[in-house]
This record gives C-alpha cells, sequence and structure tokens, in this order.
C-alpha cells in the first residue's frame, strides 16, 4: 500500500515536470549567469545562508511480517542550515527529533498494555545543484549522507503472556538521492514536491535484554522511500510551508548470531541463532515550516 502512494506521487511528480518542460523554449542566454530559485528558499547570490524551522505529526508504524507490530503517534521538530559555497550550488544540513509512545503487539508473546516511549532523531547531509529550468520551475536534484536513530524503552513491561519486554535500539546509515521541484503559482503561491530513493548502506540492531546483556544485530540490505508536497506562501522575509509527507523503511533479515549450548542431561553441543527479521517502518504525516 506505501509503494502504491509513494509510486503514485512520484507520477504526479514526473507529470507535473514532463508537463511543464514540454513548454519551456530554449533557456534565454542573459539568464544564464545569474539563476535565481522561484521562491528564494535556497541560497543565492543575494543571500548565501538560509534557515528553516519546522513541526511535524505523523502515525509512526514498525512492523516484522507475522511477528509483531509497533505503532503510535510521534510529533517534533525539524529544522535545516542552507549555505551556498558557489553560484547554483548550495549544501543543507538537515536534522529532525521526534517522539511519542508505541503499542506493542505480538503473535507469539502477547500483547503490552503500557505504552513505550519512543524517540527518533536523524540528520542528513545533501549537496544539491539548482536548475531553473522556466520561470515557473525549478529542479534541484541532490545526494548526500543521512544517519538515523531509534530508540524504543520498555524495559521491564510484562506481556499478557508473561514475556519480559526490553530496550530496542536501530541505528541506520544511509545515502539519500532524489529531487525537488518547485512550481510557481500566483500571488506568491506555490508548491514543493520531491521524491527520494534511500540507499540503505549499513545499520544495527541493539537488543538489551534487563538484567542479561544484550544482542547487536548487524543489517546490510534495505532501501527508503520519501515524498512530501508543500503548499508555500511567500511573503517578504520568509516562505511559510505545509503538506502530506511520507517516509518508508523496507529492511531485510539481519547477519545470523550463533549460539552454542551444551545440554548436560543429553550430553551434547547445541547450536541455535537469533537474528532481526526483515521489517517495515512507515511515517505518513504532515509537516509545516517556516524558511527565512
Amino acid at each position: 500500500m506505501i509503494r502504491i502512494i509513494y509510486k503514485s506521487i512520484l507520477l504526479s511528480l514526473i507529470n507535473l515536470i514532463v508537463f511543464n518542460l514540454s513548454a519551456i523554449a530554449v533557456k534565454d542566454s542573459s539568464n544564464s549567469k545569474s539563476i535565481t530559485p522561484v521562491f528564494k528558499a535556497y541560497p543565492d547570490a543575494e543571500s548565501k545562508h538560509k534557515f528553516s524551522l519546522g513541526l511535524e505529526l505523523f502515525p509512526y508504524s514498525y512492523t516484522e511480517p507475522n511477528l509483531m507490530k509497533i505503532k503510535g503517534v510521534f510529533y517534533g521538530i525539524n529544522g535545516s542550515y542552507s549555505f551556498s559555497p558557489r553560484e547554483e550550488y548550495f549544501v543543507r544540513f538537515e536534522a529532525r527529533l521526534v517522539g511519542g509512545s508505541t503499542d506493542y503487539s505480538s503473535n507469539g508473546t502477547g500483547d503490552c498494555s503500557k505504552k513505550a516511549p519512543n524517540k527518533l532523531f536523524e540528520t542528513r547531509i545533501l549537496y544539491n545543484k539548482y536548475f531553473q529550468t522556466h520561470k515557473n520551475v525549478g529542479l534541484t536534484p541532490f545526494i548526500g549522507l543521512g544517519f538515523r536513530y531509534k530508540e524504543d524503552d520498555s524495559t521491564g513491561f510484562i506481556t499478557t503472556t508473561g514475556h519480559t519486554s526490553y530496550l530496542r535500539e536501530s541505528r541506520y546509515l544511509y545515502v539519500p538521492v532524489g529531487i525537488l521541484m518547485n512550481y510557481s503559482l500566483q500571488k506568491g503561491w506555490g508548491l514543493s514536491v520531491s521524491g527520494e530513493y534511500d540507499i540503505f548502506l549499513v545499520g544495527s540492531q541493539k537488543s538489551s535484554y534487563l538484567g542479561a546483556g544484550f544482542e547487536r544485530h548487524q543489517q546490510r540490505k534495505g532501501y527508503g522511500l520519501r515524498s512530501e508536497i508543500l503548499l508555500e506562501k511567500t511573503f517578504d522575509k520568509y516562505i511559510l510551508s505545509i503538506g502530506p509527507y511520507i517516509n518508508y523503511w523496507n529492511i531485510r533479515d539481519s547477519q545470523k548470531l550463533d549460539y552454542n549450548w551444551y545440554c548436560s542431561k543429553c550430553q551434547k553441543m547445541h547450536t541455535y541463532y537469533s537474528l532481526e527479521p526483515k521489517n517495515y517502518t512507515t511515517e505518513i504525516g504532515v509537516k509545516m515550516k517556516i524558511t527565512f
């Protein structure tokens, strides 16, 4: 379902780009030396530094198919700083800090009546190249490096089947690759639409058990998808943006951890393993931010 929604948004972005590019003639050579973003939301020759601050709210869902689910409502803040080292190029630092409480349910270990506190921190650095392809259209492809940290602290919680819950920490390192389109409307209004693919480099899942140490599983395969559509209004000294967004992660089975256990009764050595199963994370929410 999430991939269908993502593809629909991405196709809408492509259709908007194709529709506008088809009406674009050869660029005026007089504009080739000075390219100004449609909304001036990014650094340019006049202002080499841009800041943004925002709020976001979204339902959070983490699923291990046929095993367990974690759901809740998260909220928090986001911000960015952009600067232009040279004309038409700029670097943006992004960060977000969100949190909330989640419900736990599992086919094997039961449900948990207590809501577990969660927090999520993410930071990224993106290298951007701005193209003003038309007086009403701006395109910005980007590539970068991102880090994501998620904590679910249900230490000591007891499920309906008598199992004890634990602290879960996940870390992702990834490369975001995408494109953003700015479309100028009338009277200072506009649209900002983006699509992104996140190349998963490496991740780890640390499970800390109360009084029994911890396990750390390495994750090597997966990917992420992102899209957002923001309605923007330009004022004299700032830009107000609001709209929906989707963040999605698809992570494969982790590497296995092997354990040896000696059975004194049967006098044999037994080997078993543990792993972090494949999982999906979904965030579908709304954000609002001010760029100045």
